[in-house]
Parts: C-alpha cells; sequence; structure tokens
C-alpha cells in the first residue's frame, strides 16, 4: 500500500512507539513541553511493521442551513439544523515493531532461491 494514512495508536502500542506511557506524557506535556515534543521526535525516519485494522464508520453530521421564509418581519432567514450521514474510515494499531533487517533478508533469500529454482 502507498500513500499515507491517519491512524490512532493506543495504549501498549502507543508506549512501544514513544517509550513512555501517556500519564508519564501527560505529566511531561505540563511541566516540561520540551522533553514532551522530543518523544514524539524518537521514532521519526525508523521503520516500523505495522498491524492496522479499518473500519468503516458511519457518522451523523450536523449541518446548518439557512432559509428564507415569507415572514411579516425582517428577520425572516431562519437557521436550521439537519443531520447528514457521512461514512468515515478509520484506521487503528493493532501491533508494531520495528523490522529486524536480519530475519527479512532471509525470507526474500529464500523467496529468490524458490522462484529462481524453477
Amino acid at each position: 500500500m502507498s500513500g499515507s494514512h491517519w491512524a490512532s495508536v493506543f495504549d501498549e502500542c502507543a508506549k512501544k512507539l514513544l517509550g513512555e506511557s501517556a500519564d508519564e506524557l501527560a505529566k511531561l506535556r505540563k511541566y516540561n513541553p520540551d522533553a514532551y515534543s522530543e518523544y514524539f521526535r524518537k521514532p521519526l525516519f525508523k521503520t516500523y511493521s505495522f498491524r492496522i485494522v479499518s473500519r468503516n464508520q458511519d457518522v451523523s453530521k450536523l449541518q446548518q442551513q439557512q432559509h428564507s421564509a415569507p415572514s411579516s418581519d425582517n428577520n425572516s432567514n431562519q437557521k436550521m439544523l439537519s443531520s447528514k450521514k457521512v461514512s468515515k474510515m478509520r484506521w487503528s494499531v493493532l501491533d508494531l515493531m520495528p523490522i529486524d533487517y536480519d530475519v527479512h533478508i532471509q525470507l526474500l533469500e529464500g523467496y529468490i532461491r524458490k522462484y529462481t529454482s524453477k
């Protein structure tokens, strides 16, 4: 898959990625914003293998519409709310791990041997 997606990371997965619990990060955010930001820089430019689940979720979206209604006073514009169902794809990380290149190299070598020996 190529491109990019926003994915939610919770609990243990977030701790694996950032190296700290949510409670500790919340304290840092309040008392030491620079240290807090540093935790989010640590995983940059590192390669991970993610297990991700996607869910299609219908969400009601309230829209405010302005309607003109015939009336005797000058403020004849009435605002009405209407709801519209919008389908959104939600992505969540189930697990993540740093890529072990030695294991992947052996796996790829096995595939190469398998397909070139025929």
